[in-house]
């Protein structure tokens, strides 16, 4: 049996070819999309040939083996009916929650954007440099007493001195041995409180005193400020797509669940 393999919805009746029968059951193209977006995951990095083979043998064994158990009287219809009207519901309610995303416009994703940035505060970022000395217990006196006598000695010598230079010579940052200390652009919100409380305070060329924190003592030098830009709408167009989308949906949930809540009887599944 020839099958060609699509995973668009299925077609109208008119289009919706037969491509197989398997004893007085006709099977349709239809039915082949059906299995295909049933197994999903399954058939991820078949090839087409496999993938073919594979949906053919599981509608083979799909009829062959319901004709056996209906012949072997194992069907409880009102299960079935039960199951058949969960399965309808289910493909219903996730055919919904898609046209409502599809129908999300350009128009609708640029709005969201734009309102986004508007409504967004300008965030100032530093570019700093550190030069870091690191205790490892918080308790141990004598490794904080050490640390804080090495900072005192860098920020005498960064005094003198090219502050990239001293952070290359005497932090204990490895990554930064190589940069001259070079931690970037940074926020108040990436920096962490005991930074951001100093950084903000220092201006442009300033270095700080000895800052303490729970990894070390620190001094940074802020190399420059500046206040952050938005990403360009072509950048995070499809982040925001997504987001949209997605609204769009959980509105479409709240309205109509709001418009017809659920009374439970059983105390036991009821949400609290």
């Amino acid at each position: 049996m020839a099958i060609a393999c699509t995973s668009s919805f299925a077609q109208t009746p008119a289009s919706d070819a037969v491509v197989g029968v398997v004893g007085a059951t006709e099977l349709h193209q239809s039915d082949i999309q059906l299995a295909e977006e049933d197994m999903g995951k399954m058939l991820a990095g078949l090839d087409e040939e496999s993938k073919r083979l594979y949906i053919a043998t599981y509608l083979h064994d799909l009829v062959i083996l319901s004709k056996a158990a209906k012949d072997k009287g194992l069907v409880d219809e009102a299960d079935l009916q039960r199951r058949m009207a969960y399965t309808r519901n289910k493909a219903l309610m996730n055919r919904m929650l898609q046209v409502t995303a599809d129908n999300v416009t350009d128009a609708d994703v640029r709005k969201f954007y734009d309102d986004a940035i508007r409504n967004t505060k300008p965030e100032r970022e530093l570019h700093i440099r550190a030069i870091i000395f690191k205790f490892s217990n918080p308790n141990d006196e004598a490794a904080i007493a050490a640390a804080e006598a090495k900072a005192k000695s860098a920020l005498e010598r960064v005094a003198k001195e090219d502050f990239a230079a001293v952070a290359r010579d005497m932090t204990d940052a490895e990554n930064e041995k190589k940069n001259g200390g070079d931690l970037g652009w940074l926020s108040a919100a990436q920096m962490g409180k005991e930074y951001a409380d100093v950084a903000f305070t220092l201006g442009k060329g300033g270095v700080s005193k000895p800052i303490k924190t729970e990894f070390g003592w620190h001094i940074i030098k802020i190399e420059d400020e500046r206040t952050r830009k938005p990403n360009e709408f072509a950048a995070v167009r499809e982040q925001v797509e997504n987001v949209v989308r997605r609204k769009a949906q959980v509105e479409l949930v709240d309205k109509l669940r709001a418009e017809t809540p659920i009374a439970w009887r059983d105390d036991k599944i009821k949400p609290q």
